[in-house]
């Protein structure tokens, strides 16, 4: 084997280096975007967990109760709890500092006098001495202290000041202490800070709550045992878990969205696999002659097939490795692209500072690379090795058997179809994996189709082209006719990278279109007041106070007073929104899918019942008239489902509650948001502008218009696509090189033929045109295939394969806008794509072109 693979596989490599050197690239492209999406999803997960693991310290334990937050008095329940040697309330923020070079800061409020059990609070310039009096620094407010690493890098000593947007605005704190670069201090990327407990209530809206508790045990304690004693203190309502088990819902959300990014890096992936089919197919086409002599010689079909697939996977192994390393110089761009959407798209926070490469998904990606090397040569080396010597000798045999094939192929193709667009509608398969595998079955069935259409579609160019064009024309479709084994390749790449294109679009249009919906229905209020610096970041609140003064402000009709909480829920956490359901029904008709609008106050008045959202409902099974059981601050309670509607604010799944209900059994009035409704006559702006001037110097506000809110709504939805649309670019990009590839390789196949029309008298300019002709057809070819592809691909994923990631089924709208620049778009790259290729055939000398054969 070593043999073969020293004197014909090297010599073949060399021999045919740009070739090569292309198809490395795509297997590149494909891995570096697959591990840059990996190692962007494990940085921000390990970012996550040291903030967590770091904040915690000592602890071992931390007790939550949801979002509401828990009682001051809890605290001294989890104390007189035996075994427990620590106990210290936590309030932690993300805030906005006043200078936008700083950056955000992780605020954490505690008790400075029994906290320093559980936190290393050494400071700068005191040895190992902790804060030397804990009682000057509670007395003073303003006080805060932060980390060395974010002092140093901005330029901060003790007394300087610092701006923080907090609940009550803009407050200026004077630095007290710098905490030594170790333990805690490293949390957050170093942008960490402290202040006391008790101005962090007042400072971030907590009122008489605290975020959590930290808990640190006696010698000899058991966790679990300490947990029954927690549990049986506090009753029902509280959540007690290691802290690393607190970072689980926001982990879930970030898996949600790398999942989609997964499947984008995939498809690179897929496309680089039709690269190195549409290289091997040609290698064998090429080399017939090589192989017959090789058989005739006594080498046997396993060794011819296993040359192949060595070469495969070497070339895999190469461009697997080189793709690691340009993954991972991409991977810091993609990890800030990620968390740029996770922030604005589910107001979670990240500060990862350096980039982590994790082995697993190394090594997977490196697997990956070299699976798609060999499967894309499978099917061309597994030809080779049946070719008989008598016919591999007889030039032009090969593409005659090839398409022999096809009949098969189509069989198989159009059953896998079939089969997946009848089944994957069915209730059994509406689960993520069984969904995923028909994806894939799908995928391989159009595969399958492609050699019998691009064929089919090439001939019927041929007549067009040649009235268009000329015998340019004509000669450029009948290359594609000729070489149906390159041809399909190519298309396919092509192909399906368009097919993804649009399926993205379609996923995009469609979503739109049911957003427009929901937005028209239920987002109607003239004002939105937050509390928070964005409609996603919920930091701080409102007490419900502030309504009283919004009534007050000269044009204000109508206050609608918002909470918003996410809740756990059978491993999953829905959005809990209650409002007052009297004035919410006066303004708005919310698109029920089941119950309908009359029946929902009689129903959920000041009562145990919900509304949940349609994906809800298809996440957790649930229809009108079920029960659901959820958590509460005062225990378990049922509710009574009242209806089903169309709503978008989480993808985990939402639910509607009256807010004398959530007051009731939450023990929580605080407020995240106010909808304000203004009276006829007034401007919305001018009455935006008087709250501003009446409220702003008191408290941090965002006031959106209801234009401003659909504004960002749209913004929201285009940044969490867009990343999509830049991994498929980079699928085209894959796409694109296999244009190049295939057209050079069909200059070397059609040397004679260039060298016989340069010969007759052909000028240099119709040897170009028939070339760039030729790309032309593949792109016809590629984007009437795509946009049918895409349309059967896009209807599938948004009204089934989408509902078993989020559970949303949007109505199919086909992005005809898309489709339709898609073709000249398509056509443009195709030709620059040729402009090489062309140059290289012109660079053949005649006499050496007719001596070829």
């Amino acid at each position: 084997m070593f043999t073969l693979m020293r004197r014909i596989s090297f010599l073949e490599l060399r021999k045919h280096l740009l070739r090569n050197l292309l198809t490395l690239t795509g297997i590149v492209l494909g891995v570096a975007v697959f591990s840059a999406v990996q190692a962007a999803n494990s940085s921000l997960t390990a970012s996550l967990r040291d903030t967590i693991d770091q904040i915690a310290g000592k602890a071992v334990l931390q007790v939550t109760a949801g979002q509401a937050g828990m009682p001051e008095s809890a605290v001294d329940l989890i104390r007189a709890v035996p075994g427990i040697r620590a106990a210290a309330p936590v309030i932690e923020a993300v805030v906005r500092t006043g200078d936008a070079s700083q950056g955000n800061i992780l605020i954490l409020g505690v008790d400075l006098a029994g906290d320093r059990t559980l936190r290393d609070y050494r400071l700068e310039g005191e040895g190992d001495e902790a804060v030397s009096d804990p009682l000057v620094f509670l007395a003073q407010p303003d006080s805060l202290m932060v980390s060395g690493e974010f002092a140093r890098r901005h330029g901060l000593r003790t007394e300087s000041t610092i701006q923080l947007a907090t609940a009550v605005g803009g407050k200026r704190f004077t630095i007290r202490g710098i905490m030594q670069p170790r333990g805690m201090a490293k949390a957050f990327g170093g942008n960490l800070g402290v202040m006391d407990i008790y101005s962090a209530q007042y400072v971030f809206s907590r009122g008489a709550t605290f975020d959590r508790v930290d808990i640190a045990l006696e010698d000899g304690i058991s966790i679990d045992a300490a947990l029954a004693g927690i549990r049986e203190a506090l009753g029902p309502g509280y959540r007690v878990e290691p802290p690393l088990r607190r970072g689980k819902q926001v982990e879930s959300l970030l898996a949600a969205y790398a999942s989609g990014l997964f499947f984008s890096s995939v498809i690179a992936l897929a496309i680089g696999l039709f690269l190195i089919f549409n290289v091997f197919s040609v290698n064998v086409t090429q080399r017939r002659a090589q192989i017959g002599v090789l058989r005739a010689l006594g080498v046997t079909r396993a060794r011819i097939a296993r040359m192949f697939l060595v070469e495969s996977l070497l070339m895999g192994f190469a461009g697997s490795l080189i793709g690691i390393a340009v993954g991972t110089l991409m991977g810091r761009g993609v990890m800030a692209a990620m968390a740029a959407v996770i922030r604005d798209t589910y107001g979670v926070q990240f500060q990862a500072e350096r980039l982590q490469i994790d082995p697993f998904w190394t090594i997977l990606s490196v697997v990956a690379g070299v699976l798609a090397s060999l499967l894309g040569a499978y099917l061309p080396a597994r030809a080779a090795a049946r070719i008989e010597p008598a016919v591999a000798l007889q030039k032009g045999k090969y593409q005659v058997m090839y398409l022999g094939e096809n009949r098969a192929r189509r069989f198989a193709g159009l059953l896998l179809m079939a089969g997946c667009l009848a089944l994957g509608f069915n209730p059994w398969a509406k689960g993520l994996g069984a969904q995923v595998v028909i994806y894939v079955i799908l995928f391989v069935g159009l595969a399958l189709l492609v050699p019998t259409f691009s064929h089919l579609l090439a001939a019927l160019l041929r007549r067009p082209m040649g009235l268009l064009f000329g015998v340019e024309g004509k000669l450029a479709s009948d290359s594609l006719v000729q070489a149906p084994r390159r041809t399909s390749a190519t298309v396919a790449a092509l192909m399906f990278s368009l097919t993804f294109v649009l399926v993205v679009a379609t996923f995009s249009a469609s979503f739109r279109a049911s957003l427009s919906q929901w937005i028209g229905s239920t987002i109607n209020p003239d004002l939105f007041v937050y509390a928070s610096d964005s409609i996603t970041v919920r930091n701080f609140q409102f007490p419900a106070s502030v309504g009283d003064e919004l009534r007050a402000v000269p044009g204000v009709r109508q206050v609608d007073a918002v909470r918003l909480v996410n809740i756990d829920f059978e491993g999953k956490s829905p959005l809990l929104c209650s409002i007052e359901m009297n004035q919410f029904l006066a303004r708005s008709a919310p698109v029920m899918e089941e119950g309908s609008v009359a029946d929902l106050l009689p129903l959920m008045a000041g009562k145990n019942a919900v509304v949940i959202s349609n994906n809800f409902s298809r996440i957790h099974g649930l229809r009108r008239g079920d029960t659901l059981s959820i958590e509460t601050p005062t225990g378990r309670h049922p509710f009574a489902i009242a209806g089903v509607n169309l709503d978008y604010s989480s993808d985990q799944g939402s639910l509607l509650m009256d807010r004398a209900t959530y007051k009731r059994l939450w023990r929580d009035d605080r407020v995240d948001v106010f909808d304000l409704m203004v009276a006829e006559g007034f401007d919305p702006e001018a009455v935006k502008t008087e709250i501003q001037r009446r409220l702003s110097g008191q408290r941090n506000l965002l006031i959106l218009t209801n234009r401003d809110m659909r504004a960002e709504l749209t913004r929201l939805t285009d940044q969490y696509f867009a990343f999509q649309y830049v991994q498929l670019l980079v699928a085209v990009l894959v796409a694109v090189l296999g244009i190049i590839n295939s057209l050079t390789v069909s200059i070397t196949e059609r040397r004679r033929e260039i060298g016989i029309l340069r010969g007759l008298g052909a000028e240099r300019f119709r040897v170009r045109k028939a070339i760039l002709l030729e790309a032309v057809c593949i792109a016809l070819v590629a984007s009437a295939l795509g946009i049918v592809s895409g349309g059967i691909m896009g209807y599938y994923s948004a009204t089934s394969f989408g509902a078993s990631i989020n559970g949303w089924v949007f109505p199919y709208r086909f992005p005809y806008d898309v489709a339709l620049l898609l073709i000249p778009g398509v056509v443009v790259v195709a030709l620059v794509s040729a402009w090489y290729p062309s140059s290289l055939a012109l660079k053949t000398p005649i006499v050496e072109a007719l001596a070829y054969e």
